[in-house]
């Protein structure tokens, strides 16, 4: 090693009485180690650095004064890579944000349900099953459509029957082919799904009015919403 401080540790080494503690304060100012023990406990710096001017034989004034400047700027890097650490693992976890969810039931009993979901965090999605009242919607009755960022105000409610998944208006004034699902969704960091579920099976004509629940399961996590069953017209 060649930092300036380790070399500062070995020249103090040879002044000290208590070798081990110096050993001690060598090998582990440069882990993070120390500077939780620090942020625990304050006085943990205290009595190290008494312990040392008081083993201390002979310690010329600026090797003291180096003791009082070095220890504590060390201190202070440690705690910084620590901090710094912990900030960048927080902007790489998965942050979904699920919104415009809907459910339309038609009078012969025909259902959908449908959902926007954005990841605004640092770490791209796996969505593993997406649930409608506790039961998982099977991936072959999942429409799809991926892309960048979106803001959206409302999604359209489909017809009964016959829709075009392959140029379907989704919101007022936008169309755009929607895949089927053939298996677990991935969503990149930055884009939206927006997600259309035909004919959930626990939805039935007596439920408009009811509060559903509909839950998106990732790798990572579970998201819950609720959504007002709603009649189609």
């Amino acid at each position: 090693m060649d930092y300036p401080s380790y070399k500062f540790f070995l020249m103090v080494e040879s002044q000290f009485k208590n070798r081990y503690l110096v050993r001690f304060l060598r090998n582990y100012f440069y882990e993070y180690s120390f500077a939780i023990l620090l942020i625990m406990d304050p006085s943990f710096f205290s009595l190290i650095a008494m312990r040392l001017l008081k083993d201390a034989r002979g310690l010329s004034q600026p090797v003291t004064t180096m003791i009082l400047l070095v220890i504590p700027v060390m201190l202070t890097g440690g705690v910084a890579m620590y901090a710094y650490q912990i900030i960048g693992n927080q902007t790489e976890m998965e942050i979904l944000m699920i919104s415009n969810q809907r459910i339309w039931i038609y009078d012969d009993g025909a259902s959908f349900a449908a959902l926007q979901i954005d990841n605004v965090g640092g770490k791209d999605a796996f969505i593993d099953e997406i649930q409608v009242r506790g039961v998982e919607a099977p991936w072959s009755t999942v429409h799809y459509f991926r892309s960048t960022l979106l803001s959206i105000d409302t999604l359209n409610c489909p017809n009964a029957s016959g829709n075009d998944w392959s140029m379907f208006e989704y919101t007022p004034g936008n169309s755009t082919e929607f895949l089927l699902a053939d298996g677990d969704l991935t969503l990149p960091s930055g884009y939206t799904l927006v997600i259309y579920i035909e004919h959930p099976d626990n939805i039935r004509l007596e439920d408009i009015g009811a509060s559903v629940s509909i839950s998106v399961i990732t790798k990572n996590a579970r998201y819950e919403l609720l959504c007002i069953v709603q009649s189609a017209i």
